[in-house]
């Protein structure tokens, strides 16, 4: 599905599938719903819905743009505890605290970085700490 809600587009087949959930009922039932959460290479978040109305013959799918604590919200009723850590807190051991660091790269580095995370669908941060994971490693030998 594909639309466009206040400018930016969203579209569930290029969009890289995070999660979903559907409620317990059968599919025909009136009342059934899914829901699949989806991140944009932009790194934006998406909620694609889909229910059948009790009240129409026909069903009814929309989607809803969600900010990052929507989608943390939405993953933690939704998810099991390894999906959401898996998305929202990278490969994480238990313990570990996480802190936010701005830094200014060369726009030649964010550019190759973007593209790298796009293809990959790896998070900037994950891939960012992933590389100073290394080069601190390198320095302790």
């Amino acid at each position: 599905m594909r639309q466009i809600i206040k400018n930016k587009v969203y579209d569930t087949n290029t969009a890289k599938k995070i999660g979903s959930y559907r409620n317990p009922k059968d599919s025909n039932d009136s009342v059934y719903y899914e829901e699949t959460l989806y991140r944009k290479k932009t790194g934006e978040f998406f909620l694609h819905t889909y229910d059948r109305k009790i009240t129409s013959y026909s069903d009814w799918a929309r989607i809803i743009p969600l900010t990052y604590d929507e989608a943390q919200e939405w993953a933690e009723i939704a998810l099991t505890e390894e999906q959401y850590k898996s998305i929202f807190l990278g490969v994480v051991d238990e313990g570990t605290e996480m802190e936010a660091l701005t830094v200014q790269l060369p726009t030649v580095i964010v550019t190759k970085l973007k593209r790298r995370t796009d293809k990959s669908g790896q998070l900037i941060k994950e891939a960012v700490a992933e590389a100073l994971r290394q080069w601190l490693k390198k320095r302790e030998e």
